[in-house]
């Protein structure tokens, strides 16, 4: 079986488009961030539960809740790739890549770094320029 080729900061040039692939900062249990809720008032007969999500759903009819209800729970944490992201700069000796915009994942993460894949004409038109 043939393996791939190491790859160095020097596969990547100046001006290239790249996708990066990493994992989300974690949020953790949330209720209001996740499902855009706004807290329920301190009168008017709430008691105990302001940071609760209200109802979930009607009366006996439909007796249901409808999938896609927004709802608490876990947050962040997931595979994220971001596209179309440009390299500024590369210090091959030293194996670095500056890369203007949101790279995925808290400081200190690894993140996955690959070709673009909707972004190949202008790759193209920028390898044709050298």
């Amino acid at each position: 079986m043939k393996t791939d080729p190491e790859l160095s900061a020097s596969h990547f040039i100046d001006g290239q488009f790249i996708d990066v692939s990493g994992v989300s900062i974690g949020k953790g249990f949330e209720v209001y961030e996740k499902a855009q809720f706004w807290w329920l008032r301190a009168s008017h007969g709430v008691s105990i539960s302001h940071r609760s999500h209200g109802s979930t759903s009607q009366c006996q009819d439909p007796g249901k809740v409808f999938k896609g209800k927004k709802m608490a729970g876990h947050m962040g944490a997931a595979n994220v790739t971001v596209q179309n992201l440009k390299v500024i700069k590369t210090e091959s000796d030293e194996g670095y890549i500056y890369v203007k915009g949101a790279v995925p994942g808290p400081k200190g993460s690894w993140v996955l770094l690959k070709d673009s894949v909707k972004n190949h004409y202008l790759q193209i038109f920028l390898f044709l320029q050298l």
